[in-house]
């Protein structure tokens, strides 16, 4: 008997592909079967390289091949209607984030996911690399002593097509901030705790093709007295950046302790640092490398098994609607406690 989930995607962006990329590494458990988008040529590129059914109107997709699951990787207004299409014929939802462009609409969401039978995934993908694991590990167990400060970075300059809805504060909910600053959001999240209170400075400073914030610094503090900072900005330009994201781009946290220090670079490739005075070698030798086997693209990967897992035998998602309606107040705070630079 086919156990394999039936897997259609609405949705046909740069995202896309990485995804598809993961399922096809678990093809003994999913198979993707169909995909839409309103824009026909991605929807025949897409058909054509992954040997699937195409649709301009996933309504029509989900009627006509009655998916397992969909991937919605839509912009972020569109959420709620494709989310609620979905599972209120009993469909589950892997859900690229942010949960949703504004506040009213990710409430509907959580409701959406708590009256369905079905699962409701949001998509953290930074939570599930093992570099991620052993940073969270060194934190927790104290090799750095009690933090006091946390750092993040996510900066490039992100290529747009004509169609990217980065470009469009309405679909975003905002700009970079939105969208970039919710990977470091919920990171420091899982490092440090839960956050008392954000401040920022946001402002449109190179790219006025977008309505939104092309550089932002956010100010935070923990419930538990730590103090961070997290800066997101699509209007850098580094090496490699003409190959596009992830290449040309820093994606990076620090976490410092009363006892030491731990630098984690996400992407382009994955390393971590340590200082640490837990034991007397490791304070004579200054900063440790510590190896990491595997590329940034695993992190889709293991996210994937966890959302196969969760379909195969019901159990909880990592990130559910709840957590995910508290990253996002987190997110639009910043944007209600700032000061905002016009172009």
């Amino acid at each position: 008997m086919n156990t394999q989930k039936r897997i259609a995607f609405i949705g046909a962006g740069r995202i896309a592909d990485l995804h598809y990329n993961a399922l096809k590494l678990e093809n003994h458990r999913a198979e993707v079967i169909a995909v839409s988008d309103i824009r026909n040529d991605a929807v025949q590129s897409r058909a054509g390289e992954w040997n699937v059914k195409g649709y301009i109107s996933y309504k029509e997709m989900i009627e006509k091949e009655k998916p397992d699951a969909v991937y919605i990787l839509l912009p972020h207004n569109l959420h709620l209607e494709a989310v609620d299409f979905a599972m209120k014929r009993g469909i589950s939802v892997f859900l690229e984030k942010p949960i949703a462009a504004d506040l009213e609409q990710a409430l509907q969401i959580e409701q959406v996911a708590k009256n369905s039978k079905a699962t409701l995934f949001i998509a953290h993908n930074g939570l599930f690399h093992p570099a991620f694991d052993e940073v969270n590990a060194l934190v927790k167990t104290g090799k750095i002593g009690k933090p006091v400060f946390v750092r993040g970075i996510s900066a490039g300059w992100l290529l747009f097509k004509d169609w990217d809805f980065r470009l469009f504060k309405g679909q975003t909910g905002g700009g970079c901030w939105m969208d970039a600053g919710s990977h470091l959001v919920y990171c420091m999240m899982e490092l440090i705790g839960k956050i008392k209170s954000v401040n920022a400075l946001m402002a449109n400073m190179v790219r006025n093709e977008m309505e939104g914030e092309d550089h932002c610094i956010v100010n935070i503090q923990f419930e538990n007295g730590c103090l961070g900072q997290a800066f997101a900005s699509y209007g850098h330009k580094l090496p490699g950046y003409e190959l596009d994201w992830p290449n040309g781009y820093t994606n990076a946290i620090e976490v410092f302790g009363d006892k030491g220090a731990v630098k984690y670079q996400i992407s382009p490739k994955p390393v971590i640092e340590l200082y640490s005075e837990a034991s007397k070698t490791e304070k004579e030798q200054g900063w440790k490398e510590i190896e990491i086997k595997e590329p940034f693209s695993s992190s889709f990967n293991y996210e994937t098994k966890h959302f196969l897992d969760c379909l195969e035998t019901g159990q909880r998602p990592r990130v559910t609607a709840s957590d995910a309606v508290e990253i996002l107040k987190i997110l639009k705070s910043a944007y209600a406690e700032n000061i905002i630079f016009p172009k």
